[in-house]
């Protein structure tokens, strides 16, 4: 976020002033500011305000339990007895 913020920054100087061609100013300041916004929602969490389960979460649990397989009760069905 900071490198396109920077970026932005020094390549309008840099167009203002004339040491780059404005055409070229434009071009390199649409890809900061394309950057900002990327940088920006790839922080923001998704479905916000929405009680529902994401998709892929829903996805994922199946895989889990489906490699979880036949292990998945491994030890629950015995118990040690109680000594006293």
């Amino acid at each position: 976020m900071l490198a396109s913020m920077f970026g932005f920054l020094v390549v309008t100087v840099y167009a203002a002033s004339g040491r780059m061609d404005l055409s070229w100013g434009i071009a390199a300041d649409f890809v900061f500011v394309s950057m900002f916004i990327a940088s920006v929602l790839s922080i923001t969490p998704p479905w916000i305000g929405s009680r529902e389960v994401p998709p892929i979460a829903k996805e994922l649990e199946s895989v889990k339990r489906a490699a979880r397989g036949p292990w998945k009760s491994f030890g629950k069905g015995r118990r040690r007895a109680k000594q006293g």
